[in-house]
């Protein structure tokens, strides 16, 4: 019986417009993926940790200016720990319902958005003298502020568990918690932690020192 040979099938070859095409489109999806996995990751943080907002008012300069574009962080009002001196975003409060400050919105600013910085804490008595500001009776450190505060003053008022009083850094051009007092925790949308556009102010901002209000003295 004659013995029969199966000869193998040649290779077909090899194309490379083919290969070409096939690596095409491997980088495609591996960049689409990509991409599709980093705006899958921003979105979580703007959920979750970080949101952007634009400064429509001139009561936080020279911190903030009109037109800013800042980054701010909401986790801690998942942790409820917002510390003196945090510039806040916040949605005004039914009480906040004078408004009309050079700089600012005219009319109430209830249901509005604003920006301050947070001067006095839950349970503390926050008084006003001759446009120097008192936390429980010692002197408060405003480094920041673009001008010496005009000589007014405000009745003593002691926080509740849950309230804060905020005020503007640029004193003599804010409408705050001295007309239309403190503001609540539930109130506080997030903390402003950098400034992001114009370049040219790029940056965190600047930091603050209440060590005086800790001492004894």
């Amino acid at each position: 019986m004659p013995i029969q040979l199966q000869l193998g099938q040649n290779p077909q070859p090899i194309d490379p417009e083919v290969e070409k095409e096939k690596r095409r489109s491997a980088r495609f999806w591996m960049v689409a993926t990509s991409i599709i996995c980093l705006l899958s990751f921003v979105m979580v943080l703007r959920l979750y940790a970080f949101e952007g907002t634009v400064v429509t008012s001139g009561s936080m300069e020279p911190t903030l200016y009109r037109g800013d574009y800042a980054l701010f962080d909401h986790r801690a009002a998942i942790r409820s720990r917002w510390n003196r001196g945090d510039v806040i975003i916040f949605l005004a409060p039914p009480s906040w319902e004078s408004g009309g400050a050079e700089g600012e919105n005219e009319g109430s600013f209830e249901g509005q958005t604003l920006v301050k910085r947070i001067i006095g804490l839950p349970g503390e008595r926050v008084s006003l003298l001759g446009g120097v500001v008192y936390i429980n009776n010692k002197v408060l450190p405003q480094d920041y502020l673009k001008n010496t505060p005009l000589p007014d003053a405000a009745s003593p008022f002691t926080l509740g568990p849950n309230q804060y009083y905020v005020m503007g850094d640029n004193r003599n051009n804010s409408d705050d918690s001295r007309a239309n007092g403190p503001i609540s925790e539930e109130d506080i949308k997030g903390r402003v932690l950098f400034k992001l556009w114009p370049l040219s102010r790029i940056g965190g901002l600047p930091a603050t020192n209440y060590e005086s209000l800790n001492t004894d003295n």
